[in-house]
C-alpha cells in the first residue's frame, strides 16, 4: 500500500509558488492533486508556511476536492474546499517559569483547524518548462483563536512545475 501511494505521490503533478495571507504576510506554498472523477474533480493537498511580522511563522498542512475546467485556449477555472491544521510559532520572545526561574521557552506557539474556501484562474502554457500559472484567491478561517475565529483573506501565485494538467 505505501508502495503504491509512493508511487502516485511521485507521478502527480505539483504545483509551487507564494502564498500571501492578508496579502501582507508573505509565504511559500507546494500543492498536488490526485484525480477522483475524470479530468474535473481531484483530490487537492497542499502545505504552506507564511511569517507573519512581529507575531508569528506559520506552517499549515490541509486539503479537500478541487474542480478544475479547462477551456479550449488553455484558460483554467477551477474551485477548492479545503481543511487542515496550523502551527504558528511565536516570534516574540515567550517565558514560562519552572521552579521559581523565569526561563525563555523555545518553540512556543498555538495550533489551529483551519478551513479554506477560493477560485483559480489561470492558464496553461505551451513553450515553457512549466505547465501552467495560476492566481488562487482564499477565504481562510481559523478555530479556535484568541477572539473565536480568525478570518484572513489570502492569495496564492503558483506554476505547475511538473506533469500535464489530465
Amino acid at each position: 500500500m505505501l508502495l503504491l501511494l509512493s508511487g502516485l505521490a511521485v507521478a502527480a503533478p505539483v504545483e509551487a509558488g507564494v502564498h500571501m495571507d492578508t496579502l501582507t504576510h508573505p509565504g511559500v506554498v507546494v500543492r498536488s492533486e490526485l484525480p477522483l472523477a475524470g479530468e474535473t474533480l481531484f483530490l487537492e493537498g497542499e502545505g504552506l508556511a507564511y511569517w507573519h511580522p512581529e507575531l508569528m511563522t506559520a506552517v499549515e498542512l490541509r486539503a479537500g476536492p478541487a474542480i478544475e475546467h479547462i477551456g479550449k485556449r488553455g484558460g483554467i477555472l477551477g474551485a477548492y474546499a479545503h481543511v487542515g491544521v496550523e502551527h504558528g510559532f511565536w516570534t516574540s520572545p515567550t517565558y514560562t517559569v519552572e521552579n521559581g526561574e523565569v526561563e525563555r521557552a523555545r518553540f512556543t506557539g498555538d495550533t489551529w483547524g483551519v478551513g479554506a474556501f477560493g477560485v483559480e484562474l489561470g492558464h496553461e502554457l505551451e513553450r515553457s518548462r512549466f505547465a501552467s500559472w495560476s492566481i488562487r484567491p482564499e477565504l481562510a478561517a481559523r478555530v479556535p483563536t484568541f477572539h473565536g475565529m480568525g478570518l484572513d483573506a489570502a492569495v496564492e501565485a503558483t506554476v505547475r512545475l511538473r506533469g500535464r494538467r489530465s
